[in-house]
């Protein structure tokens, strides 16, 4: 259908008309009467066929509205997916390596020395030697020093 808003009445006073308008002179009208007639039924007809075209307009756009909508729907629905996909695989890797994901309490740091043992005493650790767990303790830290 095309746009009945661009079309114009044709003159039906011209000679291509001519045929057309005996039907209408019957009853003793004149040719101007009867051009008017059929004037005003082409416009009644281009009147009804712009009520047709403007609803179908309508649709047509809320066709791409509702279209548009399922759309961004559709995407919203992946990016929910996609979403709850990565949290599954970070919940996964939480439960694989704990300890990375060990929370790191906020506290001040030790106001104390920490005493290390001897680099004598983790030598004979290494080795695998004996060594009594004295030389581990702050007070046997204490002596040897």
């Amino acid at each position: 259908m095309s746009n009945p808003y661009n079309g114009v009445c044709p003159d039906y006073l011209q000679l291509e008309y001519t045929e057309a308008q005996p039907v209408f002179t019957v009853e003793g009208r004149l040719e101007e009467e009867a051009a008017a007639f059929l004037k005003t039924i082409w416009q009644f007809n281009n009147a009804r066929d712009i009520v047709k075209w403007d609803n179908q307009c309508e649709a047509e756009v809320e066709v791409n509205r509702l279209a548009k909508e399922n759309e961004t729907l559709e995407e919203e629905r992946q990016r929910i997916l996609q979403e709850q996909e990565v949290e599954m695989a970070s919940q996964e890797e939480q439960k694989k390596y704990k300890n990375k994901f060990v929370p790191i309490p906020n506290k001040p740091l030790p106001a104390i020395v920490l005493l290390l043992p001897l680099q004598h005493t983790l030598n004979k650790l290494h080795k695998g030697d004996y060594i009594p767990l004295h030389y581990f303790t702050n007070r046997g830290i204490h002596k040897v020093e």
